[in-house]
């Protein structure tokens, strides 16, 4: 929880939004956002998404989900996305 409110208060600032109000359930949470640019709402949420994932990822000693079983990439799964 902590560690999400620290993502939403950083992107805001970065990107600029106003956040009037939030509620963080156990599997979910709700904003009311007032961005000043088009992208900003869209910037905002791409950036909490994808640092709570590393945050969670960091926690729980996960590893890419392309990583083989030594954590090397396994070739024959990249194929086309590398």
């Amino acid at each position: 929880h902590e560690q999400s409110l620290r993502l939403l208060q950083v992107a805001a600032k970065r990107y600029d939004v106003t956040v009037h109000a939030y509620s963080q359930a156990n599997r979910q949470g709700m904003w009311i956002f007032e961005p000043t640019t088009r992208d900003g709402i869209s910037n905002l949420m791409r950036d909490m998404q994808g640092g709570y994932s590393r945050y969670l990822n960091r926690r729980y000693h996960h590893r890419h989900w392309l990583a083989g079983e030594n954590g090397a990439p396994r070739h024959e799964d990249c194929e086309g996305i590398i």
